[in-house]
C-alpha cells in the first residue's frame, strides 16, 4: 500500500475546516508542504456558502507517453482511433494524460485495472486521465475520467491534482486562451458524471500566450457531520 503524494479533495476539506474553526483567517494565503510538493493555498470568503480553497497546481514533469496507444485503449474498453490527435498524450508523473475527440467515447470506456496494470506498472505508472474539449455544460472547458488501478482505484469520481495540471496543459495549446498581455483565465473541468457523482472542479490559468506563470484549481467543502474518534 502506497501513499498518495498529494489528494486535492482532503486539503480542500482541511482548509475548509480551519478557517470554519477560525484557525486560520478567510481571506488569507498559505502553504501546504506535502509528500507531492509544496502548495500554495489562497482561501476566498464566499458568504453563507463558507470559503472556497484555491490551490497553486505545480506541474508535473512532462515525459512521452512510453506505452502503445492501441494496447493502452484495449485496456480501456476503447480503440486509438478515439484518441485526439491534434493534442499530446503525455506523461505527469504516475499518470498518462489522453486527450479524446468525443464525450460519448469517453463516456462509453470500460476500463480493466488488471490489464491496466500489467501494462502501466512496468513503467512505472498508476493510472490514466483521458478528457475531452466535448464538455457538457456551457462555461466547462473540458470533461474528465481517472482511472487509477495502480493505487487501488478503478475510477476516481473527481481529481483536482489532475485538474491543475490539465488547466495549464489546455493553456499551453490554445484550448485556454491567455490574453495576449498577461492576464487570467476561468473555466471548469467536468468528472464523475459517468459514476452518477457529477463534480465540477473550477480552473485559473495566469500567464500569456507561451508563458504560463500559475495554474489553480478551486472548490468549496460542507460539513456534514462534527464527531470524535475513539480509540
Amino acid at each position: 500500500m502506497d501513499e498518495i503524494p498529494f489528494c486535492g479533495h482532503a486539503t480542500v476539506a482541511t482548509f475548509h475546516l480551519l478557517a470554519e474553526k477560525e484557525l486560520l483567517r478567510s481571506p488569507g494565503t498559505y502553504t501546504l508542504e506535502c509528500p507531492g510538493g509544496t502548495f500554495g493555498i489562497e482561501l476566498e470568503p464566499q458568504g453563507t456558502r463558507g470559503t472556497r480553497v484555491w490551490i497553486a497546481t505545480p506541474p508535473p514533469p512532462v515525459q512521452p507517453n512510453p506505452v502503445a496507444l492501441d494496447a493502452l485503449m484495449a485496456t480501456l474498453g476503447g480503440t486509438a482511433s478515439q484518441v485526439d490527435p491534434s493534442l499530446p498524450v503525455i506523461r505527469q508523473g504516475h499518470r498518462l494524460v489522453v486527450p479524446l475527440r468525443r464525450l460519448a467515447d469517453l463516456e462509453a470506456l470500460t476500463p480493466r485495472g488488471a490489464a491496466m496494470n500489467a501494462l502501466l506498472m512496468p513503467h512505472g505508472l498508476r493510472g490514466v486521465y483521458l478528457f475531452t474539449r466535448e464538455a457538457k455544460e456551457e462555461g466547462s472547458v473540458a470533461q474528465a475520467r481517472y482511472f487509477v488501478p495502480g493505487f487501488g482505484i478503478l475510477e476516481d469520481p473527481v481529481t483536482g491534482s489532475a485538474a491543475g495540471p490539465l488547466a495549464a496543459y489546455l493553456a499551453e495549446h490554445g484550448s485556454l486562451r491567455l490574453p495576449e498581455h498577461g492576464g487570467t483565465v476561468s473555466s471548469r473541468i467536468e468528472q464523475g458524471d459517468t459514476l452518477g457523482k457529477p463534480g465540477r472542479i473550477d480552473i485559473q490559468v495566469t500567464g500569456r500566450p507561451g508563458q504560463i506563470e500559475r495554474a489553480r484549481v478551486g472548490g468549496v467543502a460542507l460539513t456534514v457531520m462534527d464527531a470524535t474518534l475513539l480509540a
